[in-house]
């Protein structure tokens, strides 16, 4: 599962961010985030979590934890409303992750959006909450095929409800990792994720 499109508008420090990530062929190309202090970097490493968090507890039955929780402070100072958006795609689907919190005229944007992220466009005229669209089937199997792991670093993002066993070994080392795109280039399993003892 690779992520090829992230747009934030909105929230914390960051008024607008669209970005289509870079790939060769079919190969993703290194993306590197960088700002001063406060400029919005683990906000926008945390929509990807938080999306991925989303798909794996509507695909599997035993995870209850939230990421990020949806509330009227995630919206930038002065303004009405925040929107994320995050679209992600695998050889055989495509899945996409939105949040809305806020009132916000979805005629504002360009008209390929709503073609982009068609099945979760809808949300913009509903209330405060997350909005997926999904194949169950292809995220559980995505998940359990490769890697995807975070390491939070619990700065402003709070963690509610019960952490799966594997996330709580990973918190230990208090990193943002996160092996989305990166995942086919390096064939990493679950299983060559250590944890160093004593950590």
């Amino acid at each position: 599962m690779y992520l090829k499109e992230i747009y934030l508008e909105n929230t914390g420090p960051i008024s607008k961010c669209h970005v289509e990530l870079p790939f060769n062929e079919e190969n993703p190309l290194p993306v590197v985030v960088v700002g001063p202090n406060g400029s919005g970097k683990s906000i926008f490493l945390s929509y990807i979590v938080d999306a991925l968090t989303e798909f794996a507890k509507a695909s599997f039955s035993n995870l209850v934890p939230d990421f990020r929780t949806v509330n009227q402070h995630a919206i930038r100072s002065g303004e009405q409303f925040s929107l994320s958006l995050l679209r992600f795609e695998t050889t055989d689907w495509e899945s996409l992750y939105c949040e809305k919190v806020g009132a916000l005229d979805p005629s504002n944007y360009p008209p390929d959006f709503e073609s982009r992220f068609g099945s979760v466009w809808g949300c913009l005229d509903e209330k405060d909450d997350k909005y997926l669209s999904i194949d169950k089937d292809i995220v559980k199997s995505e998940m359990e095929e490769n890697a995807h792991a975070f390491f939070p670093a619990r700065r402003y993002e709070t963690q509610i409800g019960k952490i799966p066993t594997v996330w709580k070994k990973a918190c230990v080392l208090q990193l943002w990792i996160l092996i989305c795109n990166l995942t086919n280039l390096y064939r990493l399993k679950p299983a060559q994720i250590k944890i160093f003892p004593g950590s």
